[in-house]
């Protein structure tokens, strides 16, 4: 698509490279991270990774899903546009919409609302990491509708309308189970657990097991159950040698 563009460079200074010419660098440049051949417009918005922010009236950018063949998605807390950071603090109504593809989603703590239909008929969705300590704000089909838990007069969400929710697992900050268990929304789903930072084989406590786990994992023998999410220590995005030091540290400290 690409080929012999010579004088080819991104919005973010991406330049061409003779191994990167086909269509999958057609967007926007994300950089070193996410090199790209196309400048965006100066309209507020924003792609990296298959994921379109807007930038807010009120500060802080929302979010919408464009891939819709991504099995995996991590939104993240925070998002540079333009030289600007900012937290991304909206999911988009109808934002990850019939994405059959998906199946586990991780929502930074810095949402603070979903917007309604946001994963409807998303049903191969198995697990959702959601990191806020307090239930997030979910949507409903009447644009007031919008509650935590023992909200007044709510309406049911339709944030989550479609997805399996006796099967897929909600997985939450450790002390928060009983706030999700009680919030409109969130409360339909069977499966709410805590999440336990180190507990790489997600068998609900961290121990030497894990060690294990996050060494075969990194010496390229990933063993079955291994939980990524719980086994990234420092929210880094990879497993590395940090993590594998964070979770000695970790039962260390519960002796």
């Amino acid at each position: 698509m690409f080929y012999c563009c010579y004088d080819l460079v991104g919005g973010n200074n991406t330049k061409y490279a003779s191994d990167k010419v086909d269509a999958t660098f057609a967007h926007i440049d994300g950089g070193a991270d996410d090199p790209g051949y196309l400048t965006a417009i100066d309209d507020g918005t924003y792609m990296a990774k298959g994921l379109l922010y807007t930038v807010q009236p009120e500060g802080g950018l929302s979010v919408s899903h464009l891939a819709k063949s991504q099995e995996t998605v991590v939104i993240p807390s925070t998002m540079t546009v333009n030289g600007q950071e900012y937290d991304v603090t909206f999911i988009d109504e109808d934002a990850f919409m019939q994405n059959y593809a998906l199946k586990e989603v991780s929502i930074p703590e810095t949402i603070e609302a979903i917007g309604a239909n946001a994963f409807y008929d998303c049903f191969h969705l198995e697990a959702i990491y959601c990191y806020a300590t307090e239930p997030i704000l979910l949507g409903s089909t009447s644009a007031s509708a919008r509650t935590r838990a023992g909200g007044a007069n709510a309406e049911a969400s339709t944030v989550f309308d479609g997805v399996n929710k006796k099967t897929c697992i909600l997985y939450v900050p450790a002390g928060s189970v009983e706030s999700y268990r009680a919030a409109d929304g969130w409360r339909e789903f069977t499966h709410i657990v805590e999440m336990l930072a180190g507990d790489a084989n997600g068998d609900g406590k961290v121990d030497v097991a894990d060690i294990v786990a996050i060494a075969s994992h990194l010496k390229g023998n990933t063993p079955a159950r291994f939980n990524e999410k719980l086994a990234d220590t420092d929210h880094s995005g990879k497993i590395t040698e940090d993590d594998l030091e964070s979770v000695a540290r970790i039962i260390l400290k519960t002796q």
